[in-house]
């Protein structure tokens, strides 16, 4: 009897479901299975705090010491024995040994991800540098916050500032994303100082946009350029991107206060957005739904401001923790406020195990992530890392970049021991994001529109 066609659907849906897994764990395995055994090896009385993210303290074999820094600075330690000189870039810098076998595993977990990925990392001790497509410029949403505390530093040092200088919060300063301010009224002084906390430890917009407003959006942009570092799009206030996104939806939006701006991205979601601002501003010109306010967050974004290359932004970070942004003491100072700052576990910070310190700053904005952050091994070695992601679901985009974290420092702390085996993936990080990322890609995709 023939069987119905329900039926046959049903049993063709299963085979494809199983083929395409199927055809993901062998793209995996065929790039990523070592062609030696990894070693299992661990460091002789490592404390729980010292205890690395990628190996058990109770492994099986010892190891000799790691060679001091003196002798891995200028080699690298390749999959197979002996030791040969670091290839420098332009910056003085060495390229890692594991950057190749790194690559790979960013380049596969791309063909998956419908998004664009940007990263840098260095070992300033060990003398390496290695990165992907880190002089694109990349949106730092909040991110532009650390730029903005580096301002403040700098002014105080040059006795333009005091921390103690109270700023007035008046009604046309608030703002969306503002736990601290938000709940505290209005038509009141703030210090500095408090200004600071609000805006690195809970990333306050309205905290941020009162600061640029004192320290002025083109002293952070000349400051940061004569300190040497270039390609600095223009700085904004963070409001910037609400008005222009909005603005780009019906030019009447132009006209809506700062409490009406609010309470749109107050409202879960996009359509409650757009049904908010119909509210305010009358019946729109046309019907708007979720692809035209994705549109216009693309057109703003293409304009450049608040962007910057992972590799500015890291070598911003390594100048902060060798002592030499503002002043050695303004960078400790710094730093220790980006060490306290926990604004999210699903990324590099949420990768590493609780005892090891990371200094970060995070940026979230429509499509965008970012995340600036400095990691302190165990043995204290700062390793810089910066990562924005473009395009993409929130969620597959933060399982990149956690991924990428916890792989990264893998790496990096075994080269700091001296092993040249790629490190373990225990947890199977690198095929859990190929299995959930792996919606295909339509044909001829680009990847979302960022600078070049």
């Amino acid at each position: 009897m023939q069987k119905p066609a329900t039926y046959r659907l049903t049993i063709l849906a299963f085979l494809a479901t199983l083929v395409t897994g199927a055809m993901v764990v062998f793209q995996f395995f065929q790039v990523f299975s070592p062609s030696e055994t990894p070693v299992e090896a661990r460091v002789p009385d490592i404390t729980a705090e010292q205890e690395s993210l990628f190996r058990s303290p109770q492994s099986e074999k010892a190891i000799e010491a790691p060679v001091p820094v003196s002798e891995l600075v200028g080699t690298v330690f390749g999959d197979q024995p002996g030791a040969k000189r670091l290839q420098l870039d332009a910056f003085g810098y060495g390229e890692p040994p594991f950057g190749d076998r790194l690559r790979k595993e960013i380049n596969l977990i791309e063909e998956n991800f419908p998004g664009s990925i940007s990263l840098y990392v260095s070992d300033i001790k060990r003398g390496y540098a290695w990165g992907h497509f880190e002089d694109r410029l990349m949106y730092l949403a909040s991110g532009v916050k650390l730029l903005v505390m580096i301002e403040a530093y700098r002014q105080r040092e040059e006795g333009k500032l005091r921390f103690t200088d109270e700023l007035f919060y008046g009604p046309e300063d608030l703002r969306d994303g503002a736990p601290d301010l938000n709940r505290r009224r209005v038509n009141q002084y703030f210090s500095v100082e408090e200004l600071l906390g609000f805006m690195i430890s809970n990333s306050d917009n309205a905290a941020a946009d009162l600061l640029i407003k004192r320290l002025g959006v083109v002293n952070i942009r000349h400051n940061l350029i004569e300190d040497g570092f270039d390609n600095i799009p223009p700085i904004v206030p963070l409001m910037h991107v609400r008005r222009h996104v909005y603005e780009d939806l019906d030019p009447r939006a132009k006209n809506l206060s700062a409490k009406q701006l609010r309470a749109i991205r107050w409202s879960n979601g996009f359509q409650p957005n757009l049904g908010r601002m119909r509210k305010y501003i009358g019946a729109p010109y046309g019907q708007y739904d979720y692809r035209h306010m994705d549109e216009a967050y693309e057109r703003y974004y293409l304009q450049g401001s608040n962007h910057l290359t992972m590799r500015t932004v890291g070598k911003i970070l390594e100048k902060m923790v060798t002592g030499q942004l503002v002043s050695g003491e303004a960078s400790e100072a710094m730093l220790e406020r980006l060490v306290q700052v926990w604004s999210s576990g699903h990324r590099i910070r949420g990768a590493l195990k609780p005892a090891i310190r990371v200094a970060h700053k995070t940026g979230t904005q429509h499509k965008r992530l970012a995340d600036l952050s400095v990691v302190f091994m165990p043995d204290k070695t700062p390793l810089v890392l910066t990562m924005a992601v473009a395009g993409g679901r929130r969620q597959d985009a933060e399982r990149v970049m956690f991924t990428l974290a916890e792989r990264i420092y893998q790496y990096a702390w075994n080269y700091s021991l001296g092993l040249g085996a790629a490190p373990i993936d225990k947890n199977h990080r690198l095929a859990e994001v190929l299995m959930e990322c792996r919606k295909p890609q339509p044909e001829g995709y680009q990847g979302p529109q960022v600078n070049p």
